[in-house]
């Protein structure tokens, strides 16, 4: 997670879904340079900061590149298979899951206890998205509304302790930097995503392989996310 799109009942669908419109909290902490003892800890510092950057601008690149080259295809696949009244349940149960879910992440100590399971939580998600694309294509009802419970639940929880992270690192300009950066690269992925979409469609490219390439997405982003938190935790931690 998006981590949001509507496309197909899944946030994830490649269009900048973890840092909008973050939050920066009263207590939020200094930059850590100003906390620097000597050269070789500032050196140090910026050597993460630049994994950090790096890690984060290729999984979001990576999602929104294979989500916009996917989603066409895949959305129309599925929505020519579900009727109008199980979409709407649909909708509801997505809906009702995200309330629940944001209910429990208000309190910033429910959002501290789930980052200690962050890799679980990301293992959950993509075996998750991986389990619902592979029994979807028999029984069009699992995908729509396992895709709903996983964008209310897992994707949700993902998002937040990354914007939660995020906030960490940076904040007034520097953040707006970040989020300007990454919105540049989401465009330019989703420009060449839709263009080779075109091609897909007229190649008629096996359904099977879009949906691979969309499990494979998530992976990559859960793995670098991954290294961001990792990075937060430990090397930042100061």
């Amino acid at each position: 997670m998006t981590f949001t799109q509507q496309n197909d009942i899944l946030p994830i669908e490649g269009t900048g879904r973890r840092y909008t419109n973050p939050i920066i909290h009263k207590n939020h902490q200094p930059t850590p340079s100003s906390k620097f003892n000597n050269r070789k800890e500032v050196i140090h510092y910026i050597k993460n900061i630049n994994r950090i950057k790096l890690y984060l601008y290729t999984g979001v690149f990576t999602n929104c590149l294979l989500f916009a080259l996917t989603t066409p295809t895949i959305n129309i696949y599925f929505m020519q298979k579900v009727s109008t009244y199980i979409y709407s349940i649909v909708n509801w149960v997505g809906i009702i899951t995200i309330f629940l879910i944001n209910y429990i992440l208000k309190k910033q100590k429910n959002r501290e206890l789930l980052q200690k399971f962050f890799l679980l939580i990301i293992i959950l998600d993509v075996l998750g998205f991986l389990f619902v694309s592979i029994y979807g294509m028999n029984n069009v009802n699992i995908r729509f509304f396992g895709l709903a419970i996983l964008n209310g639940t897992s994707a949700s929880i993902w998002m937040c302790i990354m914007k939660s992270n995020i906030n960490k690192i940076w904040r007034g300009d520097e953040l707006t930097n970040y989020q300007t950066q990454e919105s540049y690269l989401e465009s330019i992925a989703q420009i060449m995503g839709a263009t080779l979409a075109i091609v897909v469609i007229k190649l008629e490219v096996n359904i099977n392989v879009l949906i691979g390439l969309q499990i494979l997405a998530q992976f990559i982003m859960g793995m670098f996310d991954y290294k961001v938190i990792k990075i937060v935790e430990s090397d930042l931690k100061r």
